[in-house]
């Protein structure tokens, strides 16, 4: 899914501190994923049971806080990418993020997160899966 703040994020803003902090109730339903942001703009995955999972999407489209939010993948899968991450939030600029494979063109021309179609968004994911980023998760 991917989705825009309604107004800018800062370092230490309450979106930030909840990103942080989303261990709690998702951590509790059997959650997990990641959440990528930039500029705005916010990818992220949410696995899980279908139903609690379609249940957080819920929620999070009907936020206020949030805008174009958009689910761009669901499908079911054989094993969790970020199962082991109540909620994985990974420190990136967009300079790093236009070094992943296939999306150096994508960022250089000034496209976001929410630009983002399924082939694009799994590279994305890909990266963060199994790349030098799992290191930056929070």
């Amino acid at each position: 899914m991917s989705s825009h703040m309604r107004q800018e994020v800062h370092e230490g803003d309450s979106t930030v501190v909840t990103a942080d902090g989303w261990s709690g109730e998702q951590s509790a339903s059997g959650i997990t994923g990641i959440l990528v942001y930039d500029g705005g703009a916010f990818l992220q995955v949410l696995e899980g049971d279908r139903d609690v999972v379609e249940r957080t999407f819920a929620s999070i489209a009907a936020d206020r806080r949030h805008s174009r939010v958009t689910k761009i993948i669901q499908e079911p899968i054989a094993e969790r990418a970020f199962g082991t991450w109540t909620m994985g939030y990974p420190r990136i600029t967009r300079a790093e993020l236009s070094t992943i494979p296939g999306l150096n063109d994508f960022f250089g021309r000034g496209q976001s997160l929410l630009d983002l179609e399924e082939g694009r968004a799994k590279l994305v994911l890909e990266a963060f899966k199994d790349g030098r980023w799992r290191q930056s998760i929070s």
